[in-house]
C-alpha cells in the first residue's frame, strides 16, 4: 500500500472516529430525554391517581393530622371534628351534605378534618385510635373538650347519617 492509501485511510478513520463521537452523545442524550419524559408522564399519572382519592373536604374545612388532633384533645381544647379518610365510600357519600351544611352554616372555620387515612392503615394502631376517641367507624362528627368525648354522630352506630341527624348534631353543638 502506498503512503498516499494509508494517509487516506487514516484520515478517513479520523474523520470517522470524530463522527461517531458526536453520533453517540447525541444517543445518549436521547435516551435521557426519553427516561425524562416517562418519568414525566408517570408523575402526571400518579396526580391524576392522587386526585382521585384525595377528598376535597380540605377546601371547605380547616384539617389537623392525627398527631395534631391528639394533641389538642389531650390540652383540653373544645375540637368539632370530621373524622374520615379519602378512601372510605360511605364518606365520600356523606361529605357532599355535609359539605352543603358546612356552606348553609358557614361551618369552614368550625369543624377541622380529620384524615385517617394512613392510621387506618395500620390495625392495631386505628383500633387503639378507634378506642381512645369513642369511634366505631368512619366519618364521624365529634365534639371533645376537657380531654374527653362529648357527643358525636357516627355513621357506624347510626347506621349511616341522615340529613335530620346531621341538623340535630349540628343544632345539639350550636353549630
Amino acid at each position: 500500500m502506498n503512503a498516499k492509501k494509508i494517509l487516506f485511510y487514516a484520515v478517513m478513520f479520523g474523520l470517522l472516529a470524530a463522527c461517531s463521537r458526536p453520533y453517540q452523545e447525541i444517543r445518549d442524550l436521547q435516551n435521557k430525554l426519553s427516561v425524562a419524559e416517562t418519568a414525566a408522564e408517570l408523575s402526571a399519572q400518579n396526580t391524576r391517581n392522587l386526585e382521585n382519592t384525595y377528598s376535597d373536604i380540605y377546601f371547605e374545612l380547616n384539617s389537623l393530622t392525627v398527631e395534631n388532633f391528639k394533641e389538642m384533645v389531650a390540652k383540653g381544647h373544645t375540637v368539632y371534628a370530621y373524622i374520615g379518610r379519602p378512601s372510605c365510600g360511605d364518606c365520600n357519600a356523606f361529605e357532599p351534605m355535609l359539605k352543603r351544611y358546612i356552606r348553609q352554616r358557614k361551618l369552614s372555620n368550625k369543624i377541622y378534618f380529620i384524615n385517617v387515612h394512613r392510621l387506618y392503615q395500620n390495625k392495631t394502631e386505628w383500633e387503639a385510635f378507634k378506642m381512645q376517641y369513642g369511634l366505631k367507624g368512619t366519618p364521624v362528627l365529634a365534639k371533645y373538650s376537657g380531654g374527653r368525648l362529648i357527643n358525636k354522630l357516627d355513621f357506624e352506630e347510626n347506621g349511616g347519617i341522615r340529613a335530620d341527624d346531621l341538623e340535630q348534631w349540628l343544632d345539639k353543638n350550636n353549630m
